[in-house]
């Protein structure tokens, strides 16, 4: 129990604990960007896929 009230008092094991706790978030706001990014890629894929797909067929006729 004293080193658990020891480390609560200490400011430097707040500053720590802050620490990890923004880069937690950091990595977790990166890694959410990261996968819109590729979810908005894959998005235009299809969608240039479906444009020369629709494209070929006014063509055809």
């Amino acid at each position: 129990m004293r080193d658990f009230v020891a480390f609560i008092t200490d400011r430097d094991s707040w500053v720590a604990v802050l620490a990890i706790a923004c880069a937690v978030q950091g990595y977790s706001i990166v890694q959410q960007r990261d996968e819109a990014a590729a979810f908005r890629m894959e998005q235009e894929a299809e969608q240039s896929r479906h444009r020369t797909a629709t494209a070929g067929d006014s063509h055809a006729t």
